[in-house]
């Protein structure tokens, strides 16, 4: 085609063909029920644009280096109809709707699908493989059905040396359903699906999931390596290399621009290879799933099948966390999830932690340094559980009349005289305690706040580990309905910036 910066080319007829498509600064239309057919590659430079309506169809590599995303609001398809061809240039191109009839085909560009604005274009990766080459593909389709395939899938792989190749998927707040990361490996052509199943949407429009996945190899000493980015060890809960234990494939991923994130049950799967061979010494039958976000949770309950090689989560809060698939009684180590203090009454203040598993663990030791004091004191002992491998909750009532702050940290003991200190938190003195009252409670899926004051104030429902499950803005009276049952802590901010802190049991 020719080049010139007022040219612009229109493909009207049912079909068209050429060996080099070149975009020199020039417009390109490709109407509806036309078909433009290039046996070779596409090529748009700075200031080109192809508003496409119809099909476009082609064998060779496409490059766009035209300063914009090429397609703009354009609804009309791109098949890559060649052997191996590559999607790439300076500037990430807006597909709509994206079909892979060949292969391979590999990034060196990120990528958008979907199309602009609340339009439903497809990913359609057939039969093809798609390497994301430590590129990212944005889809844009907040639908379920926003990629579809028969064999083919979306080759990440890439470890976090060379750089994560990752899906971003912008589903919003849409409605529970099941979305399919379809990914595989190439090597051994294994079907790796990532599922996530929404049991309740986000809070944000505009929030997304991003996720990624690599092997590791199985016969290094130590293996598992390397590791996600900022995860510095892979021991188990007593101090010892671990990796032995631990499925050789990582699942790095977070969401973005969401109030509250969503919640969903996430189904792994992984090769044969990455359990049975090498210096692992796995258990099939008991792997969990387990998720770091700087520090190792217990392993939900959840259910491995080792015909299918999947291992599925019970529903749970998705958040920045990489996810490892560990031998159920040889956990990756767990610390302490949380610790609360609050006054009850004029006299008491409750203490309230949580661990989500436990080794060696003789006891929690509760000190205590009032305001205006130089030191800590002991104030109070709880047993602990030795062993345990669930989530566990322990309360402490510490009889504290003081009007001033009082500040409280924990000392875990292990049986072996090895101790470890929380953090500090502090509790205010009688004088800042205010009237708020939470009924029912015990509560049934609902329950109400009263005496929060006349002036708009923030509140947050907090589960047994401290994460915000609710955020809400209120004034006086306040029902809040749909709770999950559960222990929670409601933290209310006032408007002179105290917060009161209550105690919440869901059934």
């Amino acid at each position: 085609m020719r080049s010139a910066a007022i040219f612009a080319a229109f493909i009207f007829a049912l079909s068209a063909q050429a060996q080099l498509l070149t975009a020199q600064g020039v417009g390109i239309t490709v109407n509806n029920g036309a078909q433009l057919t290039v046996q070779g590659d596409v090529l748009a430079t700075s200031g080109a644009s192809i508003d496409n309506t119809g099909t476009i169809d082609l064998t060779g590599d496409f490059t766009n280096n035209s300063g914009n995303d090429l397609f703009g609001s354009s609804q009309g398809t791109v098949l890559l109809n060649g052997g191996s061809q590559s999607v790439g240039g300076s500037s990430v191109t807006l597909f709509n709707n994206l079909s892979l009839l060949g292969g391979p085909i590999t990034l060196t560009q990120d990528i958008s699908t979907g199309g602009y604005r609340g339009m439903r274009g497809v990913l359609s990766l057939a039969s093809s493989q798609l390497f994301l080459n430590t590129k990212k593909l944005y889809v844009l389709n907040p639908a379920p059905g926003a990629i579809t395939r028969t064999t083919g899938y979306l080759v990440s792989e890439t470890d976090p040396l060379a750089g994560y190749g990752e899906v971003q998927w912008f589903i919003g707040a849409s409605a529970p359903g099941s979305y399919v990361i379809p990914f595989g490996n190439d090597v051994t052509n294994d079907y790796l699906p990532l599922i996530f199943g929404i049991t309740a949407p986000g809070s944000g429009g505009s929030g997304s999931i991003t996720c990624s996945t690599y092997p590791t190899d199985p016969f290094a000493a130590p293996n598992n390596r390397p590791l996600p980015m900022g995860l510095t060890a892979l021991t188990d809960m007593g101090g010892t290399e671990n990796a032995q234990n631990v499925v050789d494939r990582f699942w790095p991923m977070r969401t973005d621009d969401y109030s509250i994130p969503p919640t969903a049950t996430i189904t792994f799967t992984y090769r044969d290879g990455e359990w049975n061979t090498g210096t692992n010494t796995i258990i099939e039958s008991t792997l969990q799933a387990q998720r770091w976000d700087g520090i190792w949770s217990n392993p939900p309950m959840g259910g491995v099948n080792t015909v299918a090689n999947t291992v599925a989560t019970p529903p749970v809060n998705l958040f920045a966390q990489v996810w490892a698939l560990t031998q159920g009684f040889t956990p990756l180590p767990v610390e302490l999830l949380a610790f609360t203090g609050e006054r009850m009454t004029e006299r008491d203040v409750l203490l309230t932690w949580s661990t989500a598993s436990e080794h060696n663990n003789e006891g929690f030791e509760v000190w205590r340094m009032i305001e205006g004091q130089d030191a800590f004191v002991p104030v109070g002992w709880v047993d602990g559980a030795g062993e345990s491998q669930s989530t566990l909750v322990y309360t402490l009532v510490d009889i504290n009349p003081t009007d001033r702050i009082s500040y409280y940290r924990l000392k875990q003991v292990d049986h072996d005289g090895v101790f470890t200190w929380s953090d500090v938190v502090a509790v205010k003195g009688t004088e800042a305690r205010q009237a708020v009252v939470l009924f029912p409670n015990p509560a049934t899926g609902s329950f109400t706040i009263e005496g929060v004051g006349s002036e708009v104030v923030g509140v947050d429902l907090l589960d047994a580990a401290g994460r915000s499950v609710k955020h809400w803005r209120t004034a006086g009276v306040c029902g809040i309905a749909d709770v999950p049952p559960g222990a929670y802590t409601v933290s209310i901010e006032q408007a002179d910036g105290d917060r009161i802190v209550e105690r919440l049991i869901v059934r």
